[in-house]
């Protein structure tokens, strides 16, 4: 409350998911740039001594919309009048509420295909509103130590959230690192790799580091990229 004597202002938490960005390297690796799936991502970065991962869950409130503007060029003049009544007529509501069937519609068979597609992406958001996801990634030619941090914003904090890491350890990457993340509804989780400096020559214990190969190898279910990085 602005009006409230006692009032100061704090940052909500979508600063923090800025701070996130702001994070990331210069450097993307392609397969950033081919997601396939409608509501989790992957934006993977690199700088010289580090990589930094950003993978989020958006279950957009207007997928159905979004789907359809998003493809209505494919449509005929005639089909993209039909949709257009759908819309109006609110009969598009019904049809993903499936209280009408499309198959018994008098509609082209791409309009129908793509009420369909539209149609089981209203079954799928509805579902992940309420719905912890699973994100297999895998990183491999990495050689080295390696200071992992993970940072998350979710529903569990909205404002005045502190940025600091939920998780952080030390990893001696000489194999392909893999992990599960858990995402939850409406969540960005960060992955920073900092590459830890060498260890002076003649300390007990110490190991030489192998040069990073810098390439992200896949993040699958649900998001499942076979492209490497360059």
């Amino acid at each position: 409350d602005s009006d409230a004597s006692e009032y100061k202002g704090a940052p909500k938490s979508i600063y923090n998911v800025f701070r996130m960005l702001s994070n990331l390297g210069n450097n993307m690796f392609r397969v950033s740039l081919k997601p396939n799936d409608e509501f989790a991502g992957v934006i993977a970065t690199k700088t010289q001594d580090r990589i930094a991962i950003l993978v989020y869950n958006y279950i957009d409130p207007e997928i159905v919309r979004s789907y359809l503007s998003r493809n209505i060029s494919t449509l005929s003049g005639a089909e993209r009048k039909a949709l257009l009544n759908l819309i109006t007529s609110d009969k598009l509501e019904k049809i993903m509420l499936r209280q009408l069937d499309i198959s018994k519609m008098r509609l082209s068979k791409k309009l129908k295909a793509l009420l369909k597609k539209a149609q089981e992406l209203n079954d799928r958001a509805e579902k992940f509103k309420s719905t912890t996801r699973n994100v297999n990634m895998s990183i491999k030619n990495i050689k080295g130590n390696y200071l992992y941090q993970r940072y998350v914003v979710d529903s569990s904090c909205s404002t005045n959230c502190a940025f600091t890491p939920l998780e952080e350890k030390n990893l001696n990457l000489s194999e392909p690192y893999k992990e599960t993340l858990a995402l939850n509804p409406y969540s960005v989780n960060m992955i920073i790799l900092s590459k830890k400096p060498a260890e002076p020559e003649g300390t007990a214990g110490a190991t030489i580091e192998q040069p990073a190969a810098e390439n992200i190898e896949k993040v699958s279910s649900p998001i499942d990229s076979k492209e490497k990085a360059p």
